[in-house]
């Protein structure tokens, strides 16, 4: 019998230190926990895990901006083209202003990758118009791409000047 009961407490405390330590947390932590584990895992190219991670996200709160974009941007590094495109407009449709610029960047990367210049164009020039974007000068540097494969050269060179006003430091950019 004492075995059986140690056998039960070693079960119990296995079971314990198996699980998540943000399963204790509210459900906003855990939300921005599995958010942010899923990104990591994305970051690392581990796609599945990111899905697994994100799902798990959106099984708390069904329209969590960060884990709609974060499963668009899975989707998309797995080829799941049709789904990915369904998430972005998911993501852009729930995410506060901080978050647009980004995903509009990111849905118009999806699109110059397909070829679709003329919705990566609209998408980077959306979020062109946000003042604050912390990448805002490569927002600039890929229209200028975007231009060169529309066949639009005197926008392409007007949008890597402005990204070069913008930051300075991107000297590449004057030897496109």
């Amino acid at each position: 019998m004492r075995f059986f009961a140690l056998a039960l407490v070693l079960v119990l405390v296995s079971a314990c230190a198996t699980s998540s330590p943000w399963e204790k947390l509210n459900k906003q932590q855990q939300l921005e926990a599995y958010t942010n584990k899923g990104q990591g895992y994305l970051n690392l190219g581990e796609t599945q895990q990111a899905l697994a991670d994100f799902r798990k996200a959106l099984a708390i709160n069904s329209k969590y901006a960060p884990a709609l974009h974060g499963t668009a941007l899975a989707l998309a590094a797995q080829g799941e083209l049709a789904l990915a495109e369904e998430f972005f407009y998911k993501a852009l449709k729930a995410s506060p202003p901080s978050l647009v610029s980004q995903v509009q960047l990111d849905l118009a990367g999806f699109y110059y990758q397909q070829q679709n210049y003329p919705q990566a164009l609209h998408f980077l020039q959306l979020a062109s118009k946000d003042i604050y974007h912390p990448n805002r000068g490569l927002v600039f540097i890929n229209l200028g791409y975007t231009h060169i494969k529309l066949n639009q050269p005197v926008k392409a060179i007007e949008n890597f000047n402005l990204a070069l006003k913008l930051n300075p430091s991107q000297h590449w950019v004057s030897n496109e």
